[in-house]
């Protein structure tokens, strides 16, 4: 959790189901179980065959957070001891790092050449937490920039569990935003930065 280490991963999977093949195929029944769409070929995440949503992830994270905790204890470490070596995290808004978000405590990093750079980011404040869900982000330093940029917005707009319906179904007649529309909401609220084009052709 730390510092994404695949072997501990692979050496968790072989303990609990005799096999990483046998916990690869648990893991694909939970999601199924859970109403969550994807599908994992490995146990740790390196392979370009693993697909799974933006929106999943997050749900993920929070029945994780919800059930279990105590894993925002480990999250929350910037670098850790193992056999006598340090280890750094890859989080870069844990306190003290190089893009320090107040309230941050986890979640999770993660990079390959298909996925880009990722991050499951969570931080608390005045007792209401944010995930945010961020896939495909070229550099490590537009992670994290974009990152704070949606946690910002989260908790800029953020509303009770309450205020809203239980199954929100589109209103007849609502009108829907096309693919331009959408970036340039997205951009106007800060949260496209540097990153090629917006759908019409100009800069992003």
């Amino acid at each position: 959790l730390v510092v994404s280490a695949c072997g501990v991963c692979v050496a968790l999977a072989e303990q609990v189901s005799g096999s990483e093949a046998a916990f690869v195929r648990a893991m694909n029944d939970k999601l199924a179980e859970l109403g969550l769409d994807g599908s994992f070929a490995d146990c740790y995440g390196l392979s370009d065959q693993n697909q799974i949503s933006a929106r999943s992830i997050g749900l993920l994270s929070q029945m994780l957070i919800e059930r279990f905790p105590r894993v925002l204890d480990y999250t929350a470490q910037t670098s850790i001891q193992f056999d006598g070596v340090w280890y750094g995290c890859t989080n870069c808004l844990l306190p003290g790092c190089s893009a320090a978000y107040p309230g941050a405590d986890g979640l999770k990093t993660g990079s390959t050449t298909a996925a880009g750079k990722c991050l499951v980011g969570t931080a608390e404040r005045d007792g209401r937490r944010m995930i945010a869900v961020l896939l495909g982000a070229p550099y490590s330093s537009i992670r994290a920039s974009e990152m704070v940029a949606l946690l910002d917005y989260g908790f800029a707009t953020q509303v009770e569990a309450t205020e809203l319906p239980e199954n929100p179904q589109p209103q007849p007649g609502a009108a829907t935003l096309d693919e331009e529309t959408a970036a340039r909401r997205l951009y106007d609220l800060g949260l496209l930065r540097g990153q090629g084009t917006l759908p019409d052709g100009q800069p992003d």
